[in-house]
C-alpha cells in the first residue's frame, strides 16, 4: 500500500516558491475565464485558498453563469460571491446593473453612471451599451453624444472588430430581462437622409454608413430582436 507523504514542519511546499503577485495573476486569469473553476481551486490546498481570496480575483471574475435578474432567491454561496465581486467593483456587476437601471426601471441617470464605472474599468460591453442608451434616451443632447459615440467605435480598429459581439450579447442580456422601458419597442431614427434602408444584411458593415445611420441600424437590430 502506497504511504501518503506528509509535508515536514519546515518543508516548502512548490506554491511558496512562487512570487504571490505571479499566482493572484494567474488565478485572475482563471476567474476571468470560469468562477466555477476557481471555486474548485479553493478546495484543492489551504494556500491556493487564501490567494483566491484576493479582491483582484472577484474583481476579474466571470459572471457569465449567473442570470442577469434571477427569478429565485440565490443561495447563501453565490450570494456572497457576487457580494464579494461588488465589492471589489467588478465592472460586470456595474454593467448589469446598468442594464437593469435603464431598461427595467427607466432611470438614466443611474444607468449612465454605473456605466461610467464599468468603462472605466475597461469593460469593453460597457461602453457599447453606454452608446445604445445614450442613443435611446430621448434627450437630444445625450443622443448626439451617443452618434459620436458610436462613429468613434465605428472608426477605432479594437472596437470594431467586437460590435457585432457586443450587440449580440446586449440582445442575450435583454433577453433575460422582462424590459419595461418603452424605448426599445419603440425606437428613434437618427438618419434623415435617403441612404437609410432597412433591414441589413449579414453582410453589411457599419463603413457603408454615416454615424446616424449605423446609429440606426444598431438600435433597430436591437430593438426588433427583443421583440421577436
Amino acid at each position: 500500500m502506497r504511504m501518503r507523504r506528509f509535508r515536514k514542519k519546515n518543508e516548502v511546499s512548490y506554491l511558496q516558491t512562487i512570487p504571490r503577485e505571479l499566482t493572484t495573476q494567474i488565478l485572475c486569469r482563471v476567474a476571468a475565464s470560469s468562477a466555477a473553476d476557481i471555486s474548485n481551486i479553493k478546495l484543492s490546498c489551504k494556500e491556493l485558498r487564501e490567494i483566491a481570496e484576493d479582491g483582484d480575483v472577484y474583481r476579474h471574475a466571470c459572471l457569465d453563469k449567473f442570470p442577469i435578474l434571477e427569478w429565485s432567491p440565490l443561495c447563501e454561496k453565490k450570494q456572497k460571491f457576487l457580494n464579494r465581486c461588488k465589492q471589489t467593483s467588478n465592472p460586470e456587476i456595474w454593467y448589469r446593473e446598468a442594464l437593469l437601471d435603464f431598461f427595467k426601471k427607466t432611470d438614466l441617470e443611474s444607468a449612465i453612471r454605473n456605466l461610467d464605472k464599468a468603462v472605466k474599468m475597461g469593460h469593453v460591453r460597457a461602453l457599447y451599451a453606454c452608446c445604445i442608451i445614450s442613443l435611446m434616451s430621448g434627450i437630444d443632447q445625450v443622443k448626439e453624444e451617443g452618434i459620436k459615440l458610436m462613429g468613434k467605435m465605428i472608426r477605432n480598429g479594437y472596437i470594431k472588430t467586437r460590435l457585432r459581439w457586443c450587440r449580440r450579447k446586449l440582445i442575450e442580456e435583454l433577453g433575460q430581462m422582462w424590459i419595461s422601458n418603452p424605448m426599445l419597442k419603440d425606437p428613434p431614427i437618427f438618419c434623415s437622409k435617403l441612404h437609410r434602408c432597412y433591414p441589413k444584411t449579414n453582410n453589411w458593415s457599419d463603413e457603408d454608413d454615416c454615424e446616424a445611420c449605423a446609429a440606426d441600424t444598431h438600435v433597430q437590430l436591437i430593438s426588433s430582436s427583443c421583440a421577436n
